[in-house]
């Protein structure tokens, strides 16, 4: 039931750019992931009428109002969101503009937006909240202590695009490949855990605390040598134990700022223990770990399997999952967050390269919830491995009747392939 901050409308008058927080269907049988949601594409409107939804019900602070007098934006055009990230960051971004989307015509599918619109925004939030990490974990070598607020402002940036482009963050992250930079790292490890989080449905003030942690649960890092934490290839037993004390080092950092809730302790001190007892620096498990730190460590790790690990080169995001889902079955993470996180990232994340059944390769630009074998394509090459000239976006589960039928067959490593995949986005975005 709408509350005085909230009101329920008819589905026809659902905009895009305003904030949805309730159906009056049950969410598992919506096309959505996240219980609130933000509707970025004209698109999102027709696929809820679809599914049956006849009102909804907004909250008008945190998107646009009934009353507001804007003009309907454009298939596909998403007008500026000022809770997307905190006026510094806005500022900081020349407040960054969201494009309107390309729309390609083709007789292999119906018309569709442009792949990962607002990919422009989301690259400049996740770019200044790897600058301001930067710049709270270099203070602390100093001594000084941590700067909370610092820290509670990139998480608000981060969730809020989270919320509302959790499809454009997850595609960034997986097509640039990151190096293994501790900012970079940690910065993704957020968005991870609150992507995980909102999938639990946790509130607001959770989200924030897990947030928090999530940020900083490698901060004790910078207190070790810097040339342990770019060592490029295995780890001596020694250099090991120096390494496994960084959570240790982290909570105590943590534990001097006034202001740093105690579950945000927690998670640095519990992100490497796993549930068989089996992790670090401890040998905690079971109900003795708390359950933000359990969704930071499957954040954590999937993250650093996206790069490079010691001289190991990074595994693909659908390796990733799997390995992921193996750790869950073994009982070292949480197996139903484990299963959520696959459900939330797809069994093929998007920002994947795929080929298809029929020699067709592309990139997973959108997951169904119900059906993680079939995600939303965008096909990019023919049979022969050249570049189409009208890209052709598919949805696998609802393919056109005159297509013919697609099925992926395996997922491709961009590299090895002379595939830049990051760049072909920014310029197709117009970014």
């Amino acid at each position: 039931m709408a509350t005085q901050h909230t009101k329920q409308i008819a589905i026809d008058d659902l905009i895009v750019g305003m904030y949805i927080v309730e159906l009056d269907q049950p969410w598992l049988q919506s096309p959505f992931l996240f219980h609130r949601h933000r509707i970025g594409r004209q698109e999102e409107i027709a696929r809820l009428k679809a599914y049956g939804v006849r009102r909804v019900t907004i909250d008008p602070a945190r998107g646009l109002d009934l009353v507001e007098t804007l003009p309907r934006p454009a298939d596909g055009l998403l007008p500026s969101a000022p809770t997307l990230a905190p006026r510094s960051l806005q500022e900081s971004t020349g407040g960054a503009k969201r494009e309107q989307n390309n729309i390609c015509h083709s007789p292999l599918s119906r018309p569709r937006g442009a792949p990962l619109p607002g990919l422009a925004l989301v690259r400049a939030v996740h770019t200044e909240a790897i600058t301001a990490v930067q710049s709270l974990f270099e203070g602390t070598k100093t001594g000084a202590p941590l700067n909370s607020a610092v820290a509670q402002e990139v998480v608000h940036s981060l969730l809020e695009t989270v919320l509302s482009q959790h499809d454009v963050l997850a595609g960034l992250i997986h097509m640039r490949r990151f190096e293994a930079n501790l900012y970079a790292h940690v910065i993704n490890g957020c968005i991870f855990a609150l992507m995980l989080g909102v999938m639990q449905d946790l509130d607001e003030t959770v989200l924030a605390c897990l947030g928090v942690g999530a940020l900083l649960h490698d901060v004790g890092q910078v207190r070790l040598p810097r040339n342990l934490v770019r060592h490029p290839s295995l780890y001596t037993a020694q250099e090991q134990r120096l390494m496994q004390t960084h959570p240790h080092l982290g909570a105590t950092l943590l534990s001097q700022e006034l202001h740093m809730p105690e579950d945000a302790c927690r998670i640095v001190a519990e992100h490497h223990e796993r549930l068989d007892g089996s992790g670090y620096p401890q040998g905690l498990g079971g109900t003795a770990l708390s359950p933000l730190s359990q969704i930071v460590a499957i954040a954590d790790v999937y993250e650093t399997m996206l790069g490079t690990r010691q001289g190991r080169p990074p595994l693909l995001p659908a390796q990733a999952i799997k390995e992921l889902y193996q750790q869950g079955r073994a009982q070292q993470l949480d197996l139903s967050l484990v299963e959520r996180m696959v459900r939330c990232l797809g069994i093929y994340p998007v920002g994947s390269l795929i080929e298809l059944n029929t020699g067709e390769r592309g990139i997973v630009i959108a997951i169904n919830p119900g059906n993680a074998l079939q995600p939303v394509v965008h096909i990019l090459w023919d049979q022969a491995h050249q570049r189409y000239a009208t890209p052709v976006t598919i949805d696998l589960a609802a393919p056109d009747a005159d297509a013919p039928l697609r099925t992926i067959r395996d997922a491709l490593d961009p590299t090895a392939e002379g595939y830049d995949l990051a760049t072909y986005f920014a310029e197709s975005n117009g970014s």
